[in-house]
């Protein structure tokens, strides 16, 4: 367990970052809600139990805090803008696979990213969302047939 808040910034933003970035699709947003997670961790200090469960606490407010921002009247009000992540590791990867990515429905995004971005298997990503090991496995298997599809169609078209 890392006890160094740089430390902890270090090990944790990447793995904050994508997958905030996951759930709002624009950088500036991301980073902010990274900013907050960060800063929730500092007021809270929480204590953990092992690197599991401090892993498993950054995701989780992570993603209440994308739910708590994708609900929030703000968002339904202002103009969304393109967001430009040339400079993201998964992009320098692959920009039209992560392009792609992006495109499908939140549900299936978040799980594709955990799994294959974040390295989490299906029992991981269950305890993370809170749900059961089927539906986890059933949303990944819909993400990537329907990434699949995507790529054939831009193959052929």
């Amino acid at each position: 367990m890392t006890t160094n808040y740089e430390d902890l910034i270090t090990k944790y933003s990447a793995t904050v970052f994508r997958c905030a970035y996951s759930y709002v699709n624009n950088r500036s947003d991301a980073e902010d809600i990274m900013q907050e997670v960060f800063l929730k961790y500092l007021v809270k200090k929480p204590i953990f139990n092992n690197e599991t469960h401090e892993e498993a606490w950054f995701l989780c407010v992570t993603i209440n805090m994308c739910k708590s921002y994708l609900k929030s009247s703000w968002l339904k009000k202002r103009d969304i803008m393109t967001d430009n992540m040339e400079n993201d590791i998964c992009i320098e990867r692959d920009p039209d696979l992560w392009e792609l990515v992006r495109q499908l429905p939140e549900k299936y995004r978040v799980v594709v990213v955990l799994h294959f971005v974040e390295g989490y298997t299906i029992k991981e990503i269950s305890r993370i969302l809170k749900k059961n090991q089927s539906t986890i496995g059933t949303w990944l298997e819909r993400g990537k047939k329907k990434l699949r599809k995507a790529m054939e169609e831009g193959e052929n078209g």
